[in-house]
């Protein structure tokens, strides 16, 4: 069962955070996040209940420090207002790559408007929305 969670949350941060999956990788610590995300869920682990619903409960409890998204947030922003940029972007397969930086970039005001499930923030769109178009219009420059 570890094993299958591990691959779930493997899979949830690549697909939700990759900016931090990316640090974790620099860092060497990828193995030991997962160890330690993986030790919260092992009373869960001991109770008698149906395969898909220990699975489940064990799931909301190693996701639930990295809701909401960040990234899914500009990504969302990107994708609605964006469209022809973000949609090239993932013709190349660089969308990833790019949100992350843009995500870099809003760092300061997520941390002004800490994001709380299903509220709305127009305040903070319009702000990203600034800083994704001021990204946009940076030339490219190679490092």
């Amino acid at each position: 069962m570890k094993n299958k969670l591990q691959d779930l949350l493997l899979d949830y941060i690549r697909e939700h955070h990759p900016e931090l999956l990316q640090q974790l990788l620099s860092d060497d610590a990828l193995h030991a996040w997962v160890l330690d995300k993986l030790s919260v869920v092992d009373m869960v682990l001991t109770q008698s209940k149906p395969y898909h619903l220990l699975e489940a409960e064990c799931m909301e409890l190693l996701t639930v420090d990295l809701r909401p998204k960040r990234w899914r947030y500009v990504r969302d922003l990107f994708e609605e207002r964006f469209t022809l940029e973000y949609e090239q972007l993932c013709i190349t397969r660089m969308h990833h790559y790019e949100i992350t930086a843009m995500t870099a970039l809003c760092k300061d005001l997520f941390d002004q408007y800490p994001l709380i499930e299903g509220m709305d923030y127009p305040d903070l769109d319009q702000q990203i929305v600034a800083r994704i178009s001021q990204y946009l219009l940076q030339p490219y420059q190679p490092v």
